[in-house]
């Protein structure tokens, strides 16, 4: 496996993240996106609503327009995600086939938990650096 089929969990983590803020970013435009409307009450003394003349038709075509932005995001992040549990489960038979523990915690850490290398030492402990655990990952690639 190479450094960057390793990072591909660290990616579609990042992808997934930033789709679900465009997500958040559509939904509130399109709660921004409502027709005007007009109250009266009618001679039955009833409060009904009319949309205002003018742009409710262009509304409801912008209106429109977003709800079926949002619904292919949503499905773009359905499959993102069933990407990312298949990278996973594919990523964690690799890890589980390495014989060391102490390499397959910093795979885990680093590939799994998507830390840093900094990260991985300080959680690895026993005097080791950021350039260490890097430097036993990459050795581990060369002859595993």
């Amino acid at each position: 496996m190479t450094i960057h089929e390793l990072n591909q969990l660290r990616y579609l983590d990042k992808e997934i993240q930033l789709l679900r803020e465009r997500l958040a970013e559509l939904r509130a435009e399109a709660e921004r996106v409502t027709p005007s409307v007009t109250t009266y009450i009618n001679e039955k003394k009833e409060t009904c609503v009319l949309p205002k003349t003018g742009g409710a038709g262009l509304c409801r075509d912008k209106m429109a327009d977003m709800v079926a932005a949002i619904i292919e995001e949503e499905q773009q992040l359905e499959e993102l995600c069933e990407r990312r549990r298949q990278e996973k489960a594919r990523l964690m038979q690799y890890i589980n086939d390495i014989p060391d523990s102490l390499t397959r915690q910093i795979f885990m850490l680093r590939f799994v938990d998507g830390k840093s290398w900094n990260a991985v030492a300080d959680e690895i402990g026993g005097g080791n650096t950021e350039n260490s655990v890097r430097m036993k990952v990459f050795r581990y690639l060369r002859n595993p």
